[in-house]
């Protein structure tokens, strides 16, 4: 798992790049297994809500995809941004989520106070 510092930034729309009318902070990183990047997770916090939502990108090798980071990351950011509550998360993605959304919990319980 990648334990380095979380990107924090205003939110820009990814696919836009225009700034949300709601200032956000996005919390990344990347998905890793065997040395091999699988893809990213994202969580954006929406402080007019208080909460916060995690989208994620995943490489499929086998459908010939090629990691391409900023594209992954930009995927996972704007699913954070669209995602609906239900959204199903990859299974190979599962452990890594549970962690990630702890530390994406605590970390936004520090911001909101």
């Amino acid at each position: 798992m990648n334990n380095t510092l979380p990107d924090i930034n205003p939110m820009v729309n990814p696919m836009t790049g225009k700034t949300t009318e709601q200032s956000s902070i996005v919390l990344t990183q990347r998905v890793i297994k065997k040395n091999r990047v699988l893809g990213w997770l994202a969580a954006v916090y929406h402080p007019v809500f208080n909460t916060f939502r995690i989208g994620y990108s995943k490489v499929k090798y086998s459908a010939g995809d090629i990691y391409n980071p900023k594209l992954g990351k930009q995927i996972a950011i704007q699913r954070a941004i669209e995602v609906d509550r239900n959204v199903k998360i990859p299974n190979s993605f599962q452990e890594e989520y549970e962690l990630f959304f702890k530390r994406a919990k605590n970390y936004y319980k520090q911001v909101a106070s």
